[in-house]
């Protein structure tokens, strides 16, 4: 279902970047703001998408974690980067503490997606006054803590019980404006428990809220080597234009998203399924000439997918073997990276994409392989 439901997604949200860009050229504010209205709702369905996900997995016992020492002050810290424009745009007061606090023991990317939701909440939530981060650690527990308070308009002490419920949402004192799901802060509970550590929430309806979340410390003084976030702005600088991507997609739609995602920036090459795109690749060999990246689908129609191709390839023509190929999936699930990446792939990138993240993905490894 993950699947069904983020490939037209991915044309939705595609689109609706794109026109934003156009729209904003030609400075057409109102269809601007109709494009800009697309997208929002799309990024809205995409959140929920995932959030139902997750908390689905953990329910079936089917979520995997990747528990490691990690810095939880410099996740803080990428969290909170995230959300200052937001915070001063409604004229909040913004801060964040923290200190050399001891390294935890926790999967990074689950600790983050936690510490940004809750964030994104108390900023949601709170019209005037502030939004304080700290992070500490608790000595005679072992374990760290971030707690972000917030001066927002607070819970019902009725529904604090309830809070940690799924789907269960708050009605007294809440107009619609405020209305979600009700997944963030049970999938952060189970996603936190998972991790061995666990969340307090203490709040008064019209004085504001503080949600703290405890996660077990480490004794070892330094984490393991993890990857950096891609940048996801949009470089100018090492784009050529003579630059040539191989683009296997079935699905027309996604195929003329990355077309006009990608088709000024480099040239491209299009295959709807793996019989083409083994053709164009034995023609385009026989003439002396390599592609510089190749973009594959992974559900691709039978009797290929995207792996099963990417290895004929690199079967067939040795020297594809030094280029770099990056997986594109509107599966997107926990552990997909890793499978794809221990299966042969350089990147991967979920849908629907994000251009920028995309374009920066491509200048990464042409850095690599090249000498720009």
């Amino acid at each position: 279902m993950s699947h069904e439901i983020r490939t037209p997604l991915n044309g939705i949200i595609g689109f609706a970047s794109l026109l934003e860009t156009e729209l904003s050229l030609l400075e057409n504010e109102e269809l601007y703001d109709y494009a800009n209205g697309i997208s929002q709702s799309g990024e809205r369905l995409l959140h929920l998408l995932n959030n139902i996900i997750d908390i689905s997995r953990i329910e079936a016992n089917d979520m995997e974690i990747s528990l490691k020492p990690c810095n939880i002050s410099e996740i803080v810290k990428g969290a909170v980067e995230l959300y200052v424009f937001k915070a001063n745009e409604k004229g909040l007061k913004f801060n964040i503490q923290t200190a050399d606090n001891p390294f935890v023991i926790a999967d990074s990317s689950s600790l983050a997606k936690i510490i940004s939701d809750v964030i994104e909440n108390a900023i949601k939530y709170t019209e005037t006054g502030f939004v304080n981060i700290s992070v500490g650690y608790n000595e005679n527990e072992n374990e760290a803590y971030v707690r972000i308070k917030d001066t927002g308009i607070g819970i019902e002490s009725a529904y604090l019980p309830n809070i940690f419920d799924a789907f269960r949402q708050e009605s007294l004192g809440y107009s619609r404006a405020y209305q979600g799901a009700g997944l963030g802060l049970p999938l952060a509970k189970r996603l936190i428990e998972l991790m061995r550590g666990h969340i307090a929430i203490d709040s008064i309806k019209g004085i504001g809220t503080t949600v703290t979340i405890f996660i077990p410390a480490s004794i070892q003084e330094s984490p393991m080597k993890e990857s950096m976030p891609v940048n996801i702005s949009i470089p100018s600088e090492i784009i050529k234009h003579d630059v040539e991507i191989f683009i296997v997609e079935d699905d027309r739609m996604n195929r003329l998203v990355l077309k006009k995602m990608l088709e000024n920036k480099f040239k491209l090459t299009l295959s709807v399924d793996g019989e083409e795109t083994l053709k164009i690749i034995s023609e385009t060999y026989s003439e002396g000439k390599l592609f510089d990246i190749m973009l594959f689908d992974i559900n691709l129609p039978v009797p290929w997918d995207g792996i099963l191709l990417m290895k004929e390839i690199k079967n067939r023509w040795k020297e594809y073997n030094n280029i770099p190929f990056i997986a594109q999936t509107a599966y997107a699930m926990s552990g997909d990276k890793e499978r794809l990446l221990e299966a042969g792939f350089d990147d991967y990138i979920p849908k629907p994409i994000n251009q920028g993240h995309l374009i920066s993905m491509i200048n990464n490894h042409l850095k690599t392989v090249k000498d720009f």
